[in-house]
């Protein structure tokens, strides 16, 4: 698996989560608290054990993927506006193909932007279909929320498992509606690894004790 040590470290602190708070029936809430967890994690784990060169490269693997989500969410957004419009079939089945090219020739100026980095093309190769832009938004629709979340209780991971846990709790509707609360929240959000020296711990210890290296 060619990714730096950071994205491996996220990935690591991601799968760890879903041991930590698991809500049932709601995939998009478990994936984007995973997602934010495994950002958090992987920039302080940076910042306490990687070196200079590990913690660049993990902030441009970062940009990278932040584009990514970019061009396919304007993908997905055109095809819902499309589905929607009163069109005939056939008209919507050419517009969607017009889209679908407009993506991957927006993805090949991506990669030129990127000097040639090639980590998307296998999935850019294999079918794009409504269920693949789709499944980008499951794991990232709620990361705002979360960060903005975790800011909002100061950076304190013991804090932050709280108030998620409570929001799990929530009926499906008041969860939704608490999250795009957050996300409209004006909460500026920091990168972690600059400001706390809190790690992601993951397993269950007292509210009231900071968690440890």
């Amino acid at each position: 698996m060619a990714w730096p040590v950071g994205r491996l470290a996220e990935l690591m602190f991601h799968e760890l989560s879903h041991q930590r708070l698991y809500v049932s029936g709601d995939t998009a809430f478990n994936e984007a608290f995973a997602t934010t967890v495994g950002r958090l994690g992987a920039e302080q784990w940076l910042k306490r054990q990687g070196t200079a060169r590990e913690r660049e490269d993990y902030v441009a693997d970062a940009r990278r993927r932040e584009d990514f989500l970019r061009l396919t969410a304007t993908a997905r957004e055109r095809l819902a506006v499309l589905y929607d419009s009163s069109r005939p079939d056939a008209g919507k089945r050419a517009a969607k193909q017009r889209i679908l090219t407009e993506l991957r020739d927006g993805y090949q100026q991506l990669k030129q932007r990127w000097g040639g980095y090639s980590g998307y093309d296998r999935w850019f190769a294999q079918d794009l279909n409504n269920a693949k832009l789709a499944g980008n938004s499951t794991y990232y629709r709620w990361v705002p929320a979360f960060l903005a979340l975790y800011e909002q209780e100061g950076q304190n991971f013991v804090a932050f498992y709280r108030a998620v846990e409570a929001i799990g709790r929530l009926p499906p509707s008041a969860r939704s509606a608490r999250l795009e609360a957050l996300v409209a929240s004006p909460v500026t959000i920091v990168s972690n690894a600059a400001v706390t020296d809190d790690p992601p711990a993951i397993t269950h210890r007292s509210d009231n004790e900071r968690r440890g290296p």
